[in-house]
């Protein structure tokens, strides 16, 4: 048998379509075998093209689902707004106090319908003229107004000012005004948010409870000096004894043969004087017991202290009490009302009298002290030689109707505490490290 021809030349070429009919494998050709007439699937001749095309589908699905999500998102941001501007909104509506946002420009951007109850302008007359505001202030309160604007403020910070206005029906109302300057995330001026609250009634409350109070201070101020009648009856009658001695001397000299002219004078002088001694205490005692309304001006706390003294001088003869004085005449003088001011330390020294009630004759020492406290104010110190306060007591003492004294009210203390803190200053007490305790009030100084 003749072997074939081998020829390296020879090109391997096969029918695709044969060798899919006999079910013939490529991987049964010869290397280097050339096929033709394939048949390519749908996949094979189109793949680059299915691929971008799901790639854009999914794709696109992903913008579908992003924007589904952002539409479901902005659905509840919408309800959600809805809900609070209607939260935001009945509250504003609903609530007493009167609030606006006024623009930069000076145009208001909302106001609560609240206003008409409150100055009786309806919330579209006003903004639409938002001059309305600064013209219903009463003529004496403008310039509280004018100063108050805090629309020049750089600072955001919240501003609170007391004033009057004339309603739209002409009746006058406390309007308590707050306002606050709003800036927005990037900075920038969005204007003024304001609130006004109808204080009236509370100013009325407030006149008539100073009223009371007024009046309580002049009760226990004449039930201390009632308590001290005999003390002071006897400092009258030292002056009237001694006008009643140079009278008759007078009249002895006047009867006498010889010439007494010089010694006549001197009697004279003596009555006037004494007579100035007598009206002075009179005087003190008249300017105490009497009803007015609280003056504040400066005054000198040495004289105050002096003045309660002069009253007391027969008291602290009566109850054999040695007085230690430590005034410095270099304290600045004080704001406020001196017949208040001398109710306090007339309260302090007879409770400090009464505390040494038990105390043998040579121990009972009342010491009062005036001095600068830095920058605070006026020490004043009233420290008795007493038995003391107890610890737990130290605070007590100043509360209304407290009282260690079986004929006492307990006003004394809490009166001298609530005129204290009216004055700007503060009061306290405290042991001494012997015996006895100490009251110690602590006032501003004039600026």
């Amino acid at each position: 048998m003749v072997n074939p021809v081998q020829n390296e030349a020879t090109e391997r070429i096969f029918d695709y379509r044969q060798l899919k009919r006999w079910s013939i494998s490529d991987s049964e050709l010869p290397e280097g075998s050339e096929i033709r007439f394939i048949e390519y699937t749908f996949w094979e001749d189109h793949w680059k093209q299915i691929v971008l095309i799901i790639a854009a589908f999914v794709i696109l699905l992903i913008i579908i689902g992003y924007l589904i999500a952002q539409k479901r998102i902005l659905r509840l941001s919408q309800v959600e707004l809805i809900q609070t501007k209607r939260k935001y909104k009945t509250v504003a509506d609903y609530t007493s106090d009167w609030e606006y946002w006024q623009h930069p420009d000076g145009s208001m951007a909302w106001i609560s319908p609240s206003c008409e109850q409150v100055c009786g302008y309806s919330s579209e007359l006003i903004s639409g003229n938002p001059d309305l505001i600064p013209h219903m202030i009463r003529q004496g309160d403008k310039r509280i107004w004018e100063n108050h604007n805090c629309k020049d403020n750089k600072r955001v910070i919240r501003k609170g000012i007391r004033f009057r206005i004339l309603t739209k029906q002409g009746e006058v109302r406390w309007i308590e005004h707050t306002c606050q300057k709003v800036i927005d995330e990037e900075g920038k001026n969005q204007g003024v948010r304001a609130n006004n609250r109808d204080i009236t009634d509370r100013e009325k409350y407030k006149t008539q409870t100073n009223k009371l109070q007024s009046e309580l201070i002049h009760v226990e101020r004449l039930a201390t000096i009632s308590a001290l009648t005999y003390a002071l009856a006897h400092e009258i009658n030292q002056p009237l004894t001694s006008i009643r001695s140079y009278a008759q001397a007078a009249l002895r000299f006047m009867q006498n043969d010889q010439d007494e002219r010089e010694n006549v004078e001197k009697a004279l002088q003596g009555i006037v004087s004494d007579n100035k001694r007598a009206a002075a205490v009179v005087n003190q005692l008249r300017d105490l017991v009497k009803k007015k309304d609280v003056e504040t001006r400066a005054v000198d706390i040495n004289s105050i202290v002096e003045s309660v003294l002069s009253l007391l001088n027969s008291e602290f003869i009566i109850r054999n009490t040695t007085l230690k004085l430590n005034l410095d005449r270099e304290i600045p003088n004080i704001d406020g009302d001196s017949i208040q001011l001398q109710q306090v330390f007339l309260n302090l020294l007879t409770n400090a009298l009464d505390a040494m009630e038990g105390v043998i004759a040579k121990k009972k020492i009342l010491a009062i002290s005036t001095k600068t406290n830095n920058s605070e104010g006026v020490l004043i110190s009233v420290a008795d030689s007493g038995i003391g306060i107890p610890e737990d007591k130290l605070e007590e003492i100043f509360e209304s109707f407290h009282t260690s004294k079986s004929d006492g009210i307990g006003l004394g203390l809490a009166i001298s505490k609530s005129i204290v803190e009216s004055h700007g200053g503060k009061i306290w007490a405290e042991n001494n490290a012997s015996a006895g305790a100490r009251i110690v009030v602590l006032l501003p100084g004039t600026i």
